[in-house]
């Protein structure tokens, strides 16, 4: 079994309350949102495991994890240790 880890960043939105954009550094492909923090946590750890069997399936690379350069006011990380994916693959 292989494992994938990514650091996640958590923007709330403006205006809306409890609302958080997660985006993935290392996977660009990843945006995604929820309602409350958890929810978000957990539609990234959905969109993370999606994207991850999409690449392995059409034999694409997995990317090494990458910290966002900068964050915007309000933004926080989740590090890479929060968002573990285990893969099984044949290798």
């Amino acid at each position: 079994m292989k494992l994938y880890a990514f650091t996640a960043v958590f923007t709330p939105e403006k205006g809306e309350p409890d609302v958080y954009t997660v985006t993935v550094p290392a996977l660009p492909e990843i945006v995604t949102f929820g309602q409350s923090r958890q929810e978000a946590r957990f539609m990234a750890q959905d969109a993370l495991e999606t994207v991850v069997h999409s690449r392995l399936d059409e034999n694409e690379s997995i990317p090494p994890d990458k910290r966002p350069s900068t964050l915007s006011r309000g933004s926080f990380t989740e590090e890479k240790n929060a968002f573990i994916h285990l893969v099984q693959t044949s290798s």
